[in-house]
């Protein structure tokens, strides 16, 4: 029986066409394209049957999930950037920048610490050893690894935190702070086999070096330096796309300065609409036309058009 292979990419755009099933004739699949019915065998054989699938993709690709998802970001970008100063922002960018630089030129167990980071620092330092005792339950590999996965995953959270309730460019910023703890945690990574590092632990059993013993028990010791740099390497390029999507929403600021007021659609809720933005007007469907229209009754249809003809009765 021959298959029909439809690429992932096909299946996630395939918006006008749905797969129905089999035809019953030599076991080509039926499909629904625009309200009509066509199967492999009418369109002339599996290739040209994939050409016209193509094609419908090509028609339909502007009503797909993908592109009805885009309009609704741009939207929601229009409606932050709206009445919101750019000057205010451009020096907290500015800031950033600074933090990213020195983040790129601190050194794990250095005798100072620049004083722009050394708040961050102190927090990570805390978070580290809070994820040591949260996953103590854990085996001890776990245990270990998590004292630098929980420093990492909670500026994340905070970024997650700060796109969920639409606070774009604060979101933006705190992957800076992803960075630096992404930063720290390579460093600590690719000290492994050397440990090189001075260490600190609240533990009164002496502190050991997670990432040796991670390793080690692991079977990637010689792997140290590749897997640390390529760690901080992700931080740092998390960290640039933060500060691209902040200069975007500056920049977009500015522009929307001169601009007037977007319209939100009616489903956005309230607390989401800036001042001075207007609301769409819903939009009212005409009724169905499967059925007749009453016009007398308790069914009548109270915005029956003035000049609908009543339905013929059946005879009595």
């Amino acid at each position: 029986m021959p298959q029909i292979a439809v690429s992932a990419t096909i299946g996630l755009e395939l918006c006008a066409v749905s797969v129905l099933g089999h035809d019953g004739a030599g076991g080509s699949f039926l499909l629904r394209i625009e309200g009509q019915f066509v199967g492999a065998r009418q369109c002339g054989g599996i290739e040209r049957f994939g050409r016209v699938i193509q094609r419908v993709i090509r028609r339909g690709i502007h009503d797909t999930v993908i592109v009805t998802a885009m309009s609704r970001i741009k939207q929601e970008l229009d409606l932050y950037v709206h009445g919101r100063k750019w000057y205010y922002y451009l020096p907290f960018l500015l800031l950033t920048t600074y933090f990213l630089f020195e983040v790129t030129q601190f050194h794990l167990g250095a005798d100072t610490t620049p004083l722009i980071l050394l708040p961050f620092q102190m927090l990570d330092f805390g978070i580290h050893e809070l994820g040591h005792l949260i996953f103590a339950f854990a085996p001890a590999v776990v245990t270990a690894a998590m004292g630098v996965g929980t420093e990492v995953l909670f500026p994340l959270l905070v970024v997650y935190a700060a796109f969920k309730y639409k606070q774009y460019f604060t979101g933006a910023m705190c992957l800076s702070w992803v960075a630096l703890a992404m930063h720290s945690g390579g460093q600590y990574m690719a000290d492994a086999r050397s440990q090189s590092i001075p260490l600190v632990s609240i533990s009164g059993d002496g502190a050991i070096h997670d990432w040796n013993f991670v390793f080690g028990k692991l079977g990637l010791l010689p792997q140290d330096h590749v897997i640390g740099f390529t760690f901080m390497a992700i931080g740092f390029l998390l960290a640039l796309a933060g500060l691209a999507f902040g200069v975007f929403l500056i920049v977009k600021m500015a522009a929307a300065a001169d601009e007037p007021a977007p319209e939100a659609d009616a489903d956005v809720p309230a607390a989401d609409v800036p001042h001075g933005v207007t609301l769409k007007p819903t939009e009212v469907k005409a009724p169905s036309q499967l059925y007749p229209t009453a016009l007398h009754g308790r069914l009548a249809d109270e915005a029956a058009p003035p000049d609908a003809k009543p339905t013929e009765q059946p005879p009595q």
